[in-house]
């Protein structure tokens, strides 16, 4: 399969391309939809190898995906933030960045004093 999947779509034989597509109609994506045939074929066609590196983020959240993936070898994490703990450290933040210039401002009249 990854020999195939290396390969440009234009290379593929016919027999690669029927023996891939008889496994493509078996991933359950596909198997729901009950797809033909030969749009299988199309999406064969359009299918490429993509290796990623361990810890990559392949796509951040809200980000809109040009893509699908199939995961071939290895794992993958999903995650959605808790955008109540996202607001939370956005105040932390900006909690934190008043502090700092509370604490320059000091050092600034401290400086000037001596």
């Amino acid at each position: 399969m990854y020999r195939v999947l290396n390969k440009d779509n234009k290379e593929r034989s016919q027999k690669e391309i029927k023996e891939m597509t008889k496994l493509i109609k078996e991933i359950p994506y596909f198997k729901e939809r009950n797809m033909e045939e030969m749009a299988l074929i199309e999406v064969f066609k359009v299918m490429k190898l993509m290796t990623m590196p361990a810890d990559k983020n392949v796509l951040e959240y809200g980000d809109i995906g040009e893509n699908f993936y199939f995961i071939m070898h290895g794992k993958v994490d999903i995650l959605i933030p808790d955008y109540n703990k996202i607001d939370a450290f956005k105040e932390a933040r900006r909690e934190l960045h008043h502090l700092r210039e509370e604490r320059q401002a000091v050092h600034r009249t401290y400086a000037q004093l001596e």
